[in-house]
């Protein structure tokens, strides 16, 4: 076999045991892996960390008016000036 040959399936070897040992090293260090894990008044995050429950829920209601009536008009708008050949394609 030629050297490169042996280099390279070296190579990739050493990657492939880094990256084992990476993955193995990242799922030892999670606190959680699901909410079974945490106490009662928490949860496990998408960080792999139990966080507590907020007090209070916020509710943000979104208002989607504004944009849709802007769309609109530039949809009318850019069919008007192409029909009166104002814009080509």
């Amino acid at each position: 076999m030629k050297k490169g040959g042996v280099a390279l399936i070296t190579i990739t070897l050493i990657l492939a045991v880094i990256l084992l040992v990476s993955f193995i090293m990242s799922a030892v260090t999670r606190e959680c892996n699901s909410n079974t894990n945490c106490q009662a008044d928490s949860y496990c995050g998408s960080d792999n960390q139990c966080h507590q429950y907020p007090k209070e829920v916020i509710v943000k209601k979104n208002d989607f008016v504004l944009p849709a009536i802007i769309v609109g008009v530039a949809l009318v708008a850019s069919t008007y000036l192409k029909r009166k050949k104002i814009i080509e394609e």
